[in-house]
């Protein structure tokens, strides 16, 4: 994970660039990520990502919640899941949730974009949706489970 953030924080601050490695650390620590076969993303997989897209697109604040914390469950799984994930252009979207009012919804959506980084691929779609500033935003502002 440090690898991966490393090549997205060469333009950021050193107070901002430490606070979010601090963070990632602590992640880390708490949710230790296992490594999992890669296993094609299944035709229900699809549609779940299709759902939470619908979802991330409502006006509704709680279908945006259960959408990132689907969103946060699939991204977790394999690069497999990762990748779809991307491809449906999830990555804008959830990446906007990072300064909802509902720090729940912060949390889910802060944590799958933490799960998408994994696939070095998705690196440049983050980095292009604007993430990180909605990263360090959640890292500051956010509360201690979305840190």
């Amino acid at each position: 994970m440090f690898e991966i953030l490393s090549g997205m924080l060469v333009y950021r601050e050193n107070d901002e660039q430490q606070l979010l490695m601090t963070s990632v650390r602590r992640y880390y620590k708490k949710e230790p990520h296992k490594t999992y076969k890669h296993s094609p993303s299944t035709p229900p997989t699809h549609s779940m990502i299709e759902t939470s897209l619908r979802k991330l697109c409502s006006v509704s604040p709680e279908d945006q919640r259960d959408a990132a914390a689907e969103i946060r469950l699939l991204s977790k799984r394999n690069d497999d899941n990762r990748v779809a994930i991307a491809k449906a252009g999830v990555i804008p979207l959830i990446s906007q949730l990072l300064t909802s009012p509902d720090s729940r919804t912060q949390e889910h959506a802060v944590t799958a974009i933490l799960n998408l980084l994994i696939f070095e691929d998705n690196k440049s779609s983050i980095v292009s949706a604007g993430a990180i500033p909605g990263i360090i935003h959640v890292l500051k502002e956010g509360n201690i489970e979305a840190q």
